[in-house]
């Protein structure tokens, strides 16, 4: 998250909020090492549409498709914007 304070105004401004939505993959490889895998939903998802299928497959990504819709319905979108101000706190 990048916030400003004018100095001369008092106002607030957000330049941008960002975060990585991640899945908790279960390998369902018993008790070894490594069974579960934290996956950057976006990175997988523009993966596997770029024609990369070794780590994912389709139902996987059916799977990252729902739930980076959910993530963005509950967090909401990043922000990259230069200009979004809010109201000066009184």
């Amino acid at each position: 998250m990048n916030i400003r304070k004018n100095g001369v105004n008092g106002k607030i401004s957000i330049d941008s909020v960002d975060y990585v939505p991640v899945y908790c993959y279960d390998r369902g490889n018993g008790n070894g090492k490594n069974r579960y895998e934290l996956l950057d939903i976006r990175a997988e998802i523009a993966d596997y549409e770029a024609g990369n299928t070794e780590k994912i497959n389709a139902n996987l990504y059916k799977i990252l498709k729902s739930e980076l819709k959910n993530i963005e319905t509950v967090i909401g979108e990043p922000i990259n914007k230069s200009e979004k101000e809010i109201p000066e706190a009184k």
